[in-house]
């Protein structure tokens, strides 16, 4: 038998402990939930479509293993424009050093002054820690969000819930699939208020 210390009426979650025949003075049936105590729940990261399910429910997954591929029409468009802007980004940097380097050689051949070579090296140096780096930050910023429409669990475990078909649209943060570990788990048992005020009634009595 197990028994379970009830400190209010509702929901009674606890560790069951040995109990002797002799303590056992009423039985109630109850109604419970099996639930894991380690679970993960897997959202959509933005608007997106479900392309692929690879995984059924029942299956084990390990650690990094793909749950769901979506793909997102919107993040390609972000894609094209952020790869264009970077790959012009570059093609400017190499311009204007080209520019700065050719203006130095000059200088130094006394062909050109020196405030034109300092115009040409704070022009290369602002573009070189400020522009260059936005542009290809935001292109790789735009390649990670990329990887979010890989879903993949970070955990080892069952996938016990899969939320969506191939071919669903989903919303940002809308639930996916969930993995949990079926190794550990614990019973969440309902009391109703008769029950309760019927155990607490015999252990007055007792």
């Amino acid at each position: 038998h197990f028994g379970y210390i009830l400190k209010g009426q509702g929901v009674v979650e606890g560790q069951a402990g040995q109990i002797t025949q002799q303590q056992v003075v009423l039985s109630l049936e109850l109604e419970a939930e099996i639930k894991p105590r380690v679970s993960k729940k897997y959202n959509a990261f933005a608007m997106s479509t479900v392309e692929s399910i690879p995984v059924k429910i029942g299956q084990q997954v390990k650690k990094g293993a793909l749950l769901i591929l979506l793909s997102s029409q919107d993040l390609e468009n972000k894609k094209q424009t952020a790869e264009k802007g970077y790959i012009a980004a570059k093609d400017q940097l190499n311009s204007i050093q080209t520019e700065y380097n050719s203006t130095r050689l000059l200088y130094l051949k006394n062909l050109e002054a020196q405030s034109k070579v300092l115009v040409a090296k704070k022009k290369y140096e602002q573009y070189q820690n400020e522009t260059f780096p936005n542009a290809k930050q935001a292109y790789e910023d735009v390649l990670d969000q990329l990887q979010e429409l890989s879903v993949k669990t970070t955990i080892s475990g069952f996938v016990t819930d899969i939320y969506k078909f191939k071919g669903d649209m989903v919303s940002q943060n809308e639930a996916l699939v969930e993995v949990a570990q079926l190794s550990d788990l614990y019973a969440r048992f309902y009391i109703s208020n008769m029950q309760h005020k019927l155990w607490w009634a015999v252990k007055i009595m007792k």
